[in-house]
């Protein structure tokens, strides 16, 4: 009965997120990520020969995988209902990445907290306000939430070797999605790998009972390895150069200022690049 209360209760949860999307307008960089999507998406169908991507010089710095994959998903709407569908595309990865982050809390420490943690997450204003207008954000989180699920599974189960080619399969398109959101993603997974660490460290209870460091090593070299494909399929700026122009444009793309111009904190505005350090 309660598990029938719970998938209610998510139903509710749903169309009440549905009834706030289709009231929402449209947010400042909406089109630009749809137009840079589906440029890539162009450019992927016509073999390379459909260069419009190269329309938007800053775009270069993107790797827009996620904008390429939402272009695709809007194809199948009306042109009527274009940011409906962007941002149904949206809500169904931040939801999921709910959905991901009450796994993770269910392995960590029970299902009870899986559910409240979930709970908490979907009510915070700020990720439920972004969770069907932000195209990176929310993605990001999606991503890191369910690499950190995949991970953990493959600690638990990296004896099991049809189900450890499962999780490092999956683990490199997780990771690559992120990385073809924005290429810094890689940074987010490092205190993932700490934690990792000191679990074997310590306890080791989350790890099979037969788990080794040196089939880890070599698993994760091929996650790299699907994850970097995956991140340049979409990345056409890098197609001349795949071993070079992405850390290229990756540097390059630290330093080059795009994006809101102004930003306010306490009440202050300041011009976006000269945001305190502080």
């Amino acid at each position: 009965m309660t598990q029938k209360n719970s998938l209610f209760f998510l139903i509710i949860l749903i169309i009440y997120s549905f009834i706030c999307l289709v009231q929402l307008g449209v947010t400042w960089d909406t089109f630009f990520y749809y137009e840079m999507g589906k440029d890539r998406l162009d450019y992927l169908f016509s073999l390379g020969k459909d260069e419009s991507f190269k329309n938007i010089p800053h775009s270069k710095y993107l790797p827009g995988a996620y904008s390429t994959l939402s272009a695709f998903f809007s194809q199948f709407f009306s042109k009527k209902y274009l940011v409906f569908s962007l941002y149904s595309f949206n809500f169904i990865f931040s939801f999921f990445a709910l959905i991901g982050i009450y796994k993770v809390s269910k392995i960590l420490f029970n299902k009870f907290i899986g559910k409240i943690t979930f709970l908490i997450c979907f009510f915070n204003p700020i990720y439920f306000g972004h969770m069907s207008i932000n195209s990176n954000d929310t993605i990001i989180s999606f991503t890191n939430i369910w690499f950190s699920y995949l991970l953990l599974n493959y600690f638990m189960k990296q004896d099991q070797k049809e189900k450890s080619k499962k999780y490092i399969i999956l683990s490199g398109i997780c990771l690559g999605l992120g990385l073809g959101v924005r290429s810094g993603f890689v940074i987010t997974i490092i205190p993932l790998l700490i934690f990792g660490l000191l679990s074997y460290i310590n306890s080791k209870s989350l790890f099979s009972k037969k788990f080794i460091i040196k089939k880890f090593l070599i698993d994760s070299s091929k996650v790299l390895l699907i994850s970097y494909c995956f991140m340049i399929f979409f990345w056409p700026h890098t197609h001349q150069n795949i071993f070079m122009m992405p850390f290229k444009l990756a540097l390059e793309g630290m330093s080059y200022g795009f994006g809101v111009p102004y930003i306010m904190l306490n009440e202050v505005i300041y011009p976006a690049n000269e945001f305190p350090k502080n």
